[in-house]
């Protein structure tokens, strides 16, 4: 569950569309997303394993993250100095 950002569905790659968002951070907001997924979990059982197996599949930890900070910092670091002319 997230609170949904307005170009979130534009921007998060379809691989980790994994969940249910919500617009209005609060109670309601939050029930809405929790009754979908409860829903889901009722009427698709099939498709809720495949979401449940697909959100464990992926990799959280600090290290792949970690990782990944660290190419984006040195691909804007390289970009950055080739747009730089003395």
């Amino acid at each position: 569950m997230i609170v949904s950002l307005m170009l979130m569905t534009d921007t998060v790659p379809l691989q980790f569309r994994n969940g249910y968002s919500f617009l209005s951070p609060d109670e309601q907001g939050l029930n809405g997303a929790l009754e979908r997924a409860f829903r889901h979990y009722l009427s698709k059982p099939e498709s809720w394993r495949q979401l449940v197996q697909k959100d464990m599949n992926i990799d959280f930890s600090w290290d792949t993250s970690a990782s990944q900070y660290e190419e984006l910092y040195s691909k804007s670091v390289a970009r950055a100095r080739a747009t730089v002319r003395p």
